[in-house]
């Protein structure tokens, strides 16, 4: 894993990714090696089995905090119901001079949303993917997207999982952070790390560290819910209910590298489970949670 700087070609980056916000890019790159690679097929693979669903038509988008020793990564989270970043991740890696190793005949030609604040990272992405594969891809509404008679890739909350024309597949299942969980278990890596997991099914609220953070289990039921850390609860009784009533998961709260005291977070694109190519986001300075208003560099495999 290393992290340097790259010549970044300005005149290929898009003005806006996401709808009113403004456009950052940093020249720091994070390059990671074929071992990480495939520890992140290993991991995406037992995911899937743990939850009893095949790997045609899902796509991830992994996020994973850097040792700040530069040994290995902690995956944070397993996002595989709004995979969203395709546009930036592969942007940046053209900006950079990279060219990206793309899985052939993967992506949807149609590609849709529901929420508009979006549209500009859904067509770089279309703009992107035409350019490195030489294939056409289209930006469509979504009710006509509704009426297409093949894959649609679908950018938001999609509540119609019986729709098999949608990808990724098995969104809402899959995002269920409990897999994360179940995989860490019996995980042992060298260098893909999983920060430990808590559930109410094995630990009750008196037993759990006060060094946790806690999440929704499935964010799409509620996509407003802000992790909190234990450590930071005033009196917490809200919190304790939804944990105990399987609503929410515990996580160790783990550290990241910090660049002038901003810290960075990496972010993977994998279609199925082949990481592709990704992005990091250089935070302001000593934020404790990493939004898309950070700066985007490219995270790249190889080199």
């Amino acid at each position: 894993m290393k992290l340097r700087r790259a010549a970044i070609e300005r005149g290929l980056l898009p003005k806006e990714i996401y709808k009113g916000a403004s456009y950052f890019v940093t020249e720091l790159a994070l390059f990671l090696s074929d071992q990480i690679r495939n520890e992140l097929r290993i991991l995406l693979s037992r995911l899937l089995k743990e939850a009893g669903v095949t790997e045609d038509g899902t796509f991830f988008r992994i996020d994973a905090y850097i040792d700040p020793e530069m040994r290995h990564l902690n995956i944070i989270e397993v996002n595989s119901h709004f995979v969203d970043g395709w546009g930036v991740a592969l942007n940046l890696a053209r900006a950079a001079g990279w060219r990206v190793a793309l899985p052939t005949g993967v992506f949807p030609k149609f590609w849709t949303l529901t929420d508009n604040v979006y549209l500009p990272e859904l067509e770089l992405a279309c703009q992107e993917l035409e350019l490195l594969a030489g294939e056409k891809h289209d930006v469509v509404f979504w009710g006509e997207a509704l009426g297409l008679q093949q894959p649609v890739y679908w950018y938001g909350r999609f509540r119609r999982e019986g729709f098999l024309q949608v990808v990724p597949k098995c969104g809402a299942l899959l995002d269920d952070k409990i897999w994360l969980a179940r995989v860490a278990r019996e995980w042992s890596p060298n260098r893909v790390l999983v920060p430990k997991c808590y559930s109410v099914e094995e630990t009750p609220w008196e037993n759990l560290p006060t060094d946790v953070v806690l999440k929704v289990r499935r964010k799409w039921e509620n996509e407003r819910a802000k992790p909190v850390f234990r450590a930071e609860l005033v009196s917490g009784k809200g919190t304790r209910k939804a944990y105990q009533r399987g609503e929410l998961i515990a996580q160790e709260v783990v550290s990241t590298l910090h660049i002038d005291d901003r810290p960075i977070q990496a972010v993977i694109m994998c279609a199925g489970i082949e990481p592709v190519v990704g992005y990091i986001q250089h935070a302001h300075h000593k934020a404790r949670f990493i939004n898309d208003n950070s700066e985007h560099g490219p995270l790249l495999f190889g080199g």
